[in-house]
């Protein structure tokens, strides 16, 4: 039996006006009915395996102008736990930030 997690929260925002919300319900009512969304979630335990899968993850990124942007992102994982930020040699590209907890 495997075990599914129906909510992932992250921080959503741009700088000190971010809130908490649930990743994959915020994805859900995005794209689909009151109806299809109930039955998404309670087929969600059937899904792939966790290598196959796009997995939530929260960004932030730190922008060279101290703008802070945080957000929801889908990404594969392969069901590993981690907390990395990239970096780039040009100036003008944001620090970006993932991590694969929750509200990081």
């Amino acid at each position: 039996y495997l075990s599914v997690n129906r909510k992932f929260m992250c921080y959503s925002g741009v700088g000190d006006d971010f809130k908490e919300v649930d990743c994959i319900q915020q994805d859900l009512n995005n794209r689909l009915s009151k109806m299809e969304l109930i039955e998404k979630i309670y087929r969600m335990s059937t899904s792939l395996s966790v290598s196959e899968s796009l997995e939530w993850v929260c960004i932030k990124y730190d922008f060279p102008n101290n703008t802070v942007e945080r957000r929801c992102e889908k990404t594969y994982t392969g069901g590993e736990r981690f907390s990395i930020c990239y970096f780039s040699s040009s100036i003008e590209s944001p620090r970006k930030c993932l991590c694969s907890g929750q509200l990081c």
